[in-house]
């Protein structure tokens, strides 16, 4: 055979891909190399197969990472859709995330809009009236935020079952927070519990959540009774002075 005959070294690919395929050998690099190392051309090495194949299903690696990490609570989904408790899936999404912290926290850094977009909307000058956000400031916060798909669709599937979209907030808020910070799965599930079955005014709620010990900690003794006639003793050598139609607002 001469040169000329020879054929071309090209690699061959017998390799039958699927979105699942994908899916499991970019879960399985991420988590024996880390994110850097998690590259669509490591994926398709580890496939065995050419990197424009990966990209018929996949745009970039960012979306492909988000499909891995959402595809890790999918049961918690199916759980609401077949009839579950709200508790049952908090339970089930609390005991995923701590099972794989990592994988929990890159599927909320994927979805934050990037510094240049973060930049383009600021709130208003007068965003701040005596200390509260504006309805002007929070709708700029809001348009720069964003939660993944998986967690939107959780919300609205605890909205359904609870016929109240604002608890269901609240509830998936305590249940994320309570894995941020590391707490344990049955007391976080017990609080959701009372969020959705108990009152739901701030003060029961600060109530529910501020331990007995706490609490009395942080109680303030009640003002002693002056005598008629007494004068009224001065802790401090700076006046005061109170605003009209308020007994909670002093000015220094």
């Amino acid at each position: 055979m001469t040169r000329m005959d020879a054929k071309p070294n090209i690699p061959t690919y017998t390799t039958s891909l699927s979105e699942d395929r994908i899916l499991d050998a970019t879960e399985r690099v991420f988590r024996g190399e880390g994110y850097d190392a998690c590259t669509i051309r490591r994926i398709a090495r580890d496939l065995d197969c050419a990197v424009g194949s990966i990209y018929r299903y996949f745009t970039d690696k960012r979306q492909l990472l988000l499909a891995v990490t959402q595809r890790i609570f999918a049961p918690v989904i199916e759980v609401i859709d077949s009839g579950g408790s709200i508790t049952h899936s908090a339970r089930m999404y609390h005991d995923l995330a701590s099972a794989s912290p990592q994988m929990y926290r890159l599927m909320f850094w994927l979805v934050c809009p990037p510094p240049e977009k973060l930049n383009q909307i600021a709130p208003p000058a007068d965003a701040t009236v005596a200390g509260n956000l504006s309805t002007q400031a929070v709708g700029a916060a809001t348009a720069t935020t964003s939660l993944p798909d998986f967690v939107d669709s959780l919300i609205a599937g605890w909205a359904r079952r609870a016929s109240d979209e604002q608890a269901a907030r609240r509830c998936w808020a305590v249940l994320h927070g309570a894995i941020i910070c590391g707490l344990n799965a049955q007391i976080t599930v017990d609080a959701i519990d009372r969020l959705m079955t108990g009152p739901t005014t701030p003060q029961v709620q600060v109530a529910l959540a501020t331990p007995p010990k706490a609490a009395a900690a942080t109680a303030q003794p009640h003002d002693p009774v002056t005598p008629a006639g007494a004068k009224q003793p001065r802790t401090s050598g700076t006046p005061t002075h109170t605003v009209a139609g308020s007994d909670d607002i002093t000015l220094l």
